[in-house]
């Protein structure tokens, strides 16, 4: 499994793949949007590259639906990733996403 700082390495050193990042950061967008959460989650960054994506998010205070959102989001016919890291602040999420696992 890789680590949140492999994944890290990995993004910054990838190259970006305009189509797959594309359709990645859109489907991502739309979901976000559809979504039950879409009033109280905001898309704040997302970094797409080749196999690998950051997205952060922002919330409001009521926000408490993160554990539904992501078992939806990972349910996704559309979501590539086997290795995710997910960290949660009090009022944002760092979401480190690839389809990699030989990251250390």
């Amino acid at each position: 499994m890789a680590s949140s700082k492999g994944i890290k390495r990995l993004i910054n050193a990838e190259r970006r793949d305009e189509q797959w990042a594309y359709d990645v950061e859109t489907r991502l967008a739309d979901f976000v949007q559809m979504s039950e959460a879409s009033g109280e989650l905001i898309v704040k960054g997302v970094n797409c590259r080749s196999q690998s994506c950051e997205f952060s998010f922002t919330h409001d205070d009521s926000f408490v639906g993160w554990d539904q959102f992501r078992d939806e989001l990972y349910a996704q016919e559309w979501w590539p990733f086997n290795n995710t890291h997910i960290f949660i602040t009090q009022n944002g999420i760092e979401v480190l996403a690839t389809q990699t696992a030989k990251q250390q």
